[in-house]
């Protein structure tokens, strides 16, 4: 009997994925209508959710800055505030001043990213979209680059590009992605960094925004994106660093197991939409592994293997995106070099993962339940797509 009544809702959830053009900022979800003041219409319209950056008031300003800073001038800012409840709304109004190219939207609830993306495209008039993330920083010329790839390149929907990657102590690395990706691109993981892209804005229109259900709250970029792949449409990456994306300890932090369940869904319903299921379920089952990994693991696998093609020009990037970095001192004793500070970063790792251990073994004991309920998901997506 219980199976039975997993097996319903299961069913209800996927159906509520599956009608997701119909959740929307183009329906009944939003209710904020675009405005233009003036008689000039933006080129580009960038958008900017923001939530809860009270605490991390300087990464927003740096963000909002970046692009001010633009060499391409016919843009606008949409920023919208999703139901923070902290003082990131006052602090917002005082970056932008008296500044009309931005404006600021308020939500009273917290919705996610998707439904205030949506909120954003709505409010929006450019031709363009820029999406963009409150605590990442966009070169100078970004803007104007896709801009202009856009406009030479009709066949293309869609702009990314490659990324330096962020901390708290600056630059560590740069992620290269691929320059013309496929659909079989979507299997190892979104073949864009999502906060670098430009969209064409009638694509948006067509795909009828991002989803707005609450699988979706964490990947809508995963979700989004290969549904625009699905409907035909392709994507390009110039292959320039024109972001600084921030990925540090605190980005896998927010990243509950759960969340890897919901991905698991989503990739499973995407991938069907591809036409790449068969063969790959592997990859549907990727992040349940994924998330089991111990965080401080997964930092050190990804820092080796992004430090490796950081190559000379990080250095030389944006000075205003990298603060000092933090040295270490190193003692020297009987002729070899020892780092005290190296030392004790060994052992707190050797701590941590010990501690990540033990939650390993009570995850799988508590996710067991969890894990039958997504695979009666599976066993019910595999059955109405016979």
């Amino acid at each position: 009997m219980t199976g039975e009544v997993q097996k319903q809702g299961m069913k209800k959830n996927f159906m509520r994925i599956d009608r997701c053009e119909k959740q929307n900022c183009y329906t009944k979800n939003t209710a904020v209508p675009g405005k233009v003041t003036g008689d000039a219409v933006p080129k580009v319209s960038v958008i900017m959710p923001v939530y809860h950056m009270a605490k991390q008031v300087p990464l927003l300003k740096a963000a909002i800055e970046s692009i001010k800073n633009q060499t391409y001038p016919d843009w606008e800012l949409i920023i919208c505030d999703d139901g923070s409840t902290d003082q990131t709304v006052q602090a917002l109004r005082q970056m932008i001043g008296t500044d009309d190219r931005i404006r600021l939207i308020c939500s009273h609830k917290n919705r996610g990213a998707g439904y205030t993306r949506n909120v954003c495209i709505h409010a929006s008039a450019g031709e363009y979209l820029a999406v963009m993330d409150a605590d990442d920083i966009s070169h100078p010329q970004r803007l104007e680059k896709q801009v202009a790839f856009l406009t030479k390149h009709p066949q293309y929907a869609l702009v990314g590009c490659n990324a330096m990657l962020l901390d708290g102590n600056g630059v560590w690395g740069t992620r290269i992605l691929e320059e013309k990706p496929d659909k079989e691109s979507f299997l190892h993981t979104l073949p864009f960094v999502h906060p670098s892209i430009m969209l064409r804005r009638e694509v948006v229109q067509k795909l009828h925004g991002y989803t707005q259900t609450e699988y979706t709250r964490r990947t809508e970029d995963y979700e989004f994106l290969m549904r625009l792949y699905a409907c035909g449409y392709k994507g390009y990456n110039i292959q320039e660093p024109l972001l600084c994306y921030r990925e540090d300890l605190h980005t896998y932090q927010r990243w509950k197991y759960r969340f890897r369940i919901e991905e698991s869904m989503v990739r499973c319903q995407g991938f069907l939409r591809l036409g790449i299921l068969k063969g790959n379920f592997r990859y549907v089952l990727k992040p349940l592994f994924v998330g089991l990994i111990p965080i401080s693991m997964l930092l050190l696998w990804r820092r080796k293997r992004y430090q490796k093609v950081q190559g000379a020009h990080a250095g030389r990037i944006w000075k205003d995106a990298q603060p000092e970095r933090k040295t270490l001192h190193t003692q020297k004793a009987g002729g070899q070099g020892t780092s005290l500070e190296t030392d004790g970063r060994r052992y707190r790792l050797y701590w941590l993962q010990t501690r990540h251990l033990c939650r390993f073994c009570i995850l799988v004991c508590n996710q067991s339940l969890t894990l039958q309920m997504l695979l009666a998901d599976i066993t019910y997506t595999f059955s109405i797509h016979r």
